[in-house]
């Protein structure tokens, strides 16, 4: 009942912002574009790992629609967390400041999604 309350308040975000923690890409962040972002290590994704072990060829997508931006597993072997909780194939909507893992520990890829909202003055040292 009370989630659900919470939803209906929920303000969609206009702008979604990914913050790369750890690796090469370190401290970097990424406005995400409407529609559809794919990760993977194939050539053809939008955000590209080729580098990374543990990390599927499409491996990942990120959707932004009316209602916000949505996180799915695409079917890869090492899977996709947020906050530590695997994602499947449905779509998990994201929350500001959740933490989005692809291949789990194996790549050590993570990055944390900002919503417009708080992306404007954020202190980066903080989501260490």
């Amino acid at each position: 009942m009370i989630e659900s309350i919470f939803a209906q308040n929920r303000k969609v975000p206009q702008q979604g912002v990914l913050v790369f923690r750890g690796g090469q890409e370190d401290g970097k962040t990424l406005v995400l574009p409407d529609g559809v972002t794919m990760i993977g290590r194939g050539p053809l994704n939008d955000i590209n790992l080729d580098s990374e072990t543990g990390v599927s060829r499409q491996h990942a997508g990120i959707l932004k629609d009316e209602r916000g931006f949505w996180v799915a597993d695409l079917g890869s072997r090492n899977g996709t967390f947020v906050n530590g909780e695997r994602v499947g194939n449905d779509p998990r909507l994201l929350r500001n400041f959740d933490r989005i893992d692809i291949g789990g520990v194996i790549s050590g890829t993570q990055w944390v999604f900002l919503e417009e909202q708080a992306s404007e003055k954020i202190d980066l040292s903080q989501l260490a």
